[in-house]
């Protein structure tokens, strides 16, 4: 007997584009459910901590463009939507902590480094500690001109790809196919939004 269902969209997906929204043009994401029980839904009450502009409908979240703030991130039961964050932390005014995040060393990479290393490349200034990062923010954004590497990570690349769109100068990614692992039509959807890509080499 043929049935028809319902498969719930992926938060740790939708926070790229929350965050992507909250530092330039507005952003909807369509097809998410408020009342999930997935642990990355916390990316919502995070970045409301940080006073970011969403507004939910029904299956539908916009984030808006606005100054966001520091604030304690707790990644024991979060831990995929922490290097996206990481970049928002790193636009936001204040010095944001994250927390109790060492099980994102045995990642896909070490991600806690990977995120560090490279936003620090673009002009962040995030200080790494075992089990976390304090990440000093720059609201006026991040200077980029310069070659970041994916760490064949699919969150460390999409992470850098929305950290890029608030740089001033372009920035390289290297390893961006890594985005295939999850997310095969990320580009597609980062071109739709508004980011500019170039295929080079």
């Amino acid at each position: 007997l043929a049935q028809q269902a319902m498969v719930e969209a992926d938060w740790s997906q939708a926070a790229f584009w929350l965050v992507g929204g909250s530092m330039g043009e507005a952003i909807d994401s369509t097809g998410i459910s408020m009342r999930s029980l997935q642990g990355d839904k916390a990316v919502v009450d995070i970045m409301e901590r940080m006073a970011a502009k969403l507004e939910a409908k029904q299956t539908t979240i916009k984030a808006s463009h606005g100054v966001t703030k520091k604030t304690v991130i707790d990644a024991t039961n979060c831990p995929d939507i922490i290097p996206i964050l990481t970049v928002l932390a790193a636009t936001s005014e204040g010095t944001t902590e994250i927390i109790n995040a060492g099980r994102l060393r045995i990642k896909e990479c070490d991600r806690l480094k990977a995120i560090s290393t490279e936003l620090n490349k673009l002009g962040a200034e995030i200080e790494e500690l075992p089990e976390g990062l304090v990440i000093k923010g720059h609201p006026e954004g991040l200077q980029g001109g310069a070659l970041c590497d994916a760490w064949n990570d699919h969150r460390i690349a999409m992470s850098i790809a929305v950290a890029a769109s608030v740089c001033k100068e372009a920035v390289v990614l290297e390893g961006a196919d890594s985005v295939q692992k999850s997310y095969p039509t990320f580009w597609q959807d980062f071109v739709a939004v508004g980011g500019r890509i170039e295929a080079i080499g």
